[in-house]
């Protein structure tokens, strides 16, 4: 929902299996969310929320009661004080714990990378590690997991050439800890 020519707000809205409406609620983030139902029946929304300023994006998680529309849990997580954007774009839960996709503004490599975030169901944050693959744009939309508790993610590439801008499918595999290889140390 956008509520000012700037400003887009997450917007919940809950029906019944005819699409009648049940509740709706306005969540107030600044960006755009995403919703899933988690294995105990509540409501998983993630994406990304404004904080101090229109320009800095943080990932954000909510929990709500299907029921009531309350919110359960809240947590906004500050990934860097130096990126200006992190957001989530897809999520699973599987062993009590929820996985994220996204991107993240690098504030070293001067980049969006892919991102790979981990949490438990008390929106504690346990782990994340990003993955570029190109000097540009990098993001991860999707995210599976694997018959070996492995992950794999896609998403795009974009860079920049003489001849314009190119865009192209992305295929990331990780293990269960989000490396993608032996040597991958998992930042917390």
């Amino acid at each position: 929902r956008q509520t000012s020519a700037s400003t887009v707000d997450g917007y919940l809205v809950k029906t019944d299996s005819v699409g009648n409406l049940q509740w709706q609620k306005l969540m107030g983030t600044g960006y755009q969310l995403w919703a899933k139902t988690l294995i105990n029946g509540n409501i998983l929304v993630y994406g990304g929320k404004e904080t101090s300023s229109p320009s800095i994006t943080d990932p954000y998680v909510a929990i709500v009661d299907p029921l009531s529309s309350a919110t359960i849990d809240e947590d906004s997580f500050e990934v860097s004080d130096y990126s200006n954007y992190c957001a989530f774009t897809d999520a699973i839960e599987t062993d009590g714990q929820i996985y994220f996709t996204g991107g993240f503004g690098h504030p070293d490599l001067m980049i969006t990378t892919g991102l790979w975030f981990k949490i438990n169901l008390s929106l504690d944050s346990i782990g994340m590690n990003y993955y570029y693959a190109r000097i540009n744009s990098n993001y991860l939309w999707c995210i599976n997991q694997m018959p070996d508790n492995g992950f794999v993610m896609t998403g795009f590439v974009s860079s920049d050439t003489t001849a314009g801008s190119t865009q192209d499918s992305w295929l990331v595999r990780v293990d269960s800890m989000g490396c993608e290889n032996i040597s991958c140390a998992l930042s917390v």
